[in-house]
Formats: structure tokens, C-alpha cells, sequence
């Protein structure tokens, strides 16, 4: 949305799509003719169809990290968030969700504590509850080698939850402390 304070104006955009998590940025001069004629109550309006054309994009589909909460579906999201205390809720997002990559921010989202982390800790936390099944919680900060070995796909700062798939796994797992 364009303010009225931006007309004339240079303007960054910014454009996302949460379903494929993809985005762009772009510049352009925010002229009224690259502008719809409406207005919202905020007396704000946005590019036309044949405004658009003269947006200069700098980076367009660009891969960024998805929004978690998109990638489950309603009644997944409310298992994991009636499940009981920050531990039993981190233990449920992260055995119902093997092999997703989940930031640090959701982690303490979900957790709704201010030692978010202890609540993932072998020490009563999600990974006391989860190692006797055989699921270890690991951590892109922490356990970058052991991930990149069991072949997971992660991000910056992101936690991910993995069953070992064959024996060598499980000997690495157990090795590493990380499951029973």
C-alpha cells in the first residue's frame, strides 16, 4: 500500500508469497499514473495492473524461510498447542513435524516461556520425552555436522526433528547423546 506522504516519493517494495515463500524487492517512483484511482480509509492505494510494469525489480522469487504456522494444517496446529505444558508441546511439534525445520522463534513462540530452551533440554525438556522413541531434537548451531551427515535440510538457527532411518543413523544418534 502506498501512503499519500509517498506519492512522487522513491519506494522499496516488498513482495511475498507465503504460499511458495517466495519474495521480491523492488524500487520505484510511486507517480499517481502507476497509481489505482481508490483509496482505502487510510487514503492509501497501490500500483496498478500498468503500474506495476514500471517496477524495477532488484530480487524476485526469492526463496525465504516459510511462515511455520503455514505448513500445518488447523487441527495439527491445535494438537500441538493443547498438548499441556512447554515441554509436552515442544515434544508433540517436534514428533509430528520429523524432518521440518523450525526457527528458534517458533520454538520460543510455542514454548511461551522466557527458558524456552530448557523445555527442549534432555534435562525434563522435549528431548527426555521424545529419545526413548528414538527422535532426537537437533540444532543448526549446535549440531551442524551431525545434520549435514544424516543428509537434513535446515536453515540459520533452526531446529529439526529426525527418526534415524537405518543403523549407521542410529549409531551416530546414540553416539551423540542424542537419542536412547
Amino acid at each position: 500500500m502506498i501512503p499519500p506522504e509517498a506519492i512522487d516519493q522513491f519506494c522499496i517494495l516488498l513482495r511475498v508469497n507465503e504460499a511458495s515463500a517466495k519474495c521480491a524487492v523492488g524500487i520505484v517512483r510511486a507517480r499517481q499514473d502507476y497509481l489505482r484511482g481508490g483509496l482505502n480509509r487510510d487514503a492509501k492505494t497501490s500500483f496498478s495492473a500498468a503500474g506495476t510494469a514500471n517496477i524495477w525489480w532488484l530480487v524476485s522469487d526469492f526463496d525465504y524461510t516459510p511462515n511455520f504456522w503455514t505448513r500445518i494444517d488447523e487441527t495439527l496446529r491445535g494438537q500441538i498447542m493443547s498438548a499441556g505444558k512447554a515441554s509436552k508441546r515442544l515434544a508433540t511439534l517436534f514428533e509430528q513435524c520429523l524432518g521440518m525445520p523450525v526457527s528458534r522463534v517458533q520454538v520460543a513462540a510455542i514454548a511461551s516461556q522466557d527458558d524456552f530452551m530448557k523445555r527442549l533440554r534432555r534435562n525434563n525438556g522435549a528431548r527426555d520425552l521424545l529419545a526413548p522413541k528414538g527422535i532426537a531434537i537437533l540444532y543448526s548451531e549446535t549440531d551442524r555436522d551431525l545434520m549435514v551427515q544424516l543428509g537434513l535440510k535446515f536453515g540459520y538457527r533452526e531446529f529439526v526433528s529426525c527418526r534415524p532411518t537405518n543403523a549407521e543413523h542410529v549409531r551416530m544418534l546414540r553416539e551423540a547423546g542424542k537419542i536412547d
